[in-house]
């Protein structure tokens, strides 16, 4: 029996075999198991598939877990970044001075942000993570060195052409370990036609298994609060109607100065709804953690963590309301702690994730 008469009960123990029985050790192996789902849902699918197309849904796919949530991905048993984590920094967390960029909108929604630009890096990345060619010795960013074998790996059987085939040319010996396969790194891959149809049938189902274990994996490394939403890389949407409800609260509850500086007028002018700590961290909208700012010193603040004396005001704001504005108790009484001590570990704990600090001052 060839690969291309496999049953679908087999590919499902198979795919199951993947997670349950593969090596664990890198998140390359979930960006390549979500792709050919995705890949595979479109209208006849091109079965052959370069590096620089699988590149692309990688980047789309970490892209918001390295830019927006800050997801730790520490593989191969150490703390060094995986190679796509260090090309999207290198070229997209850093303006032209060094300097650590916070970005607020989703993948590819650019929005007010220099489209070209934006589109020129993502080529570049794209290229690098792609072409073994294109890059510097020294970074060595050509993500696919292990994945095309490791991914269909079970003990010391390889699978070559059960799920998709890459060209073999030999084998790589390296002493003590199993021969691994010596591959055309510029081939691409090629999907099993039945492995296309069977992926494409069972999409859905087969993503959420392929976000779980990613989720799992990630666990290890983060101590984020919605991780799996934050492993999805989905839309980040705040709830419009939920700020316009806190922001009469909070305005007749009396507060009607900016919260970052009390110097601002609230009375006129444009009024925002502010999380303290960035909903990209936290990823609910519980009025705890809102605040009245004027425009100014919103933008200014973005999706920066402030300085932590502001999370001492805002401890301070809600100890001294919450027994006046009932919707505020509410909120609160929805920690399982303290929750000054959870509030205060959930800033600390996005400070390690790696949520920048804002430098600047509220003028």
């Amino acid at each position: 029996m060839t690969f291309q008469d496999l049953t679908e009960e087999e590919f499902f123990k198979f795919f199951s075999d993947i997670w349950d029985r593969g090596t664990m050790d890198s998140t390359y192996k979930f960006a390549l198991g979500r792709f050919l789902v995705e890949y595979c849902r479109q209208e006849n699918p091109d079965l052959h598939v370069s590096f620089a197309t699988i590149a692309k849904y990688f980047l789309k796919y970490f892209w918001p877990q390295v830019c927006r949530s800050n997801l730790k991905h520490n593989g191969h048993g150490n703390k060094r970044k995986p190679t796509i984590v260090t090309c999207i920094e290198n070229n997209f967390k850093k303006d032209e001075d060094g300097n650590e960029i916070v970005y607020t909108v989703n993948y590819g929604d650019w929005g007010k942000l220099d489209h070209q630009e934006m589109e020129d890096k993502v080529k570049t990345c794209v290229d690098r993570l792609s072409n073994p060619k294109s890059n510097p010795k020294e970074e060595q960013l050509f993500c696919f060195t292990n994945v095309p074998y490791a991914f269909q790996r079970i003990d010391n059987d390889f699978h070559n052409g059960y799920l998709f085939s890459y060209n073999q040319d030999g084998w790589v010996e390296k002493p003590g370990k199993t021969p691994v396969p010596k591959f055309d790194k510029y081939h691409g891959i090629d999907i099993n036609p039945k492995a296309a149809t069977f992926f494409k049938k069972y999409n859905r189902i087969l993503e959420k298994v392929v976000i779980l274990e990613w989720t799992r994996f990630l666990e290890k490394f983060n101590s984020t609060p919605k991780l799996i939403e934050k492993t999805e890389g989905g839309k980040i949407e705040r709830n419009l109607a939920k700020a316009k409800k806190f922001t009469k609260i909070l305005q007749e509850s009396g507060f009607n100065t900016c919260f970052y500086n009390e110097s601002h007028d609230l009375t006129s002018g444009k009024i925002h709804a502010d999380h303290v700590i960035p909903f990209s961290y936290i990823r609910e909208d519980e009025l705890w953690n809102y605040v009245l700012s004027c425009e100014k010193c919103n933008l200014a603040k973005s999706d920066y963590l402030p300085q932590e004396e502001f999370l001492e005001k805002l401890i301070r704001r809600n100890n001294d309301k919450k027994n006046f504005i009932p919707e505020l108790e509410k909120s609160l009484s929805k920690f399982t702690d303290d929750p000054d001590k959870e509030i205060l570990r959930h800033y600390k704990n996005a400070l390690s994730d790696g949520f920048i600090q804002f430098k600047g001052r509220f003028d």
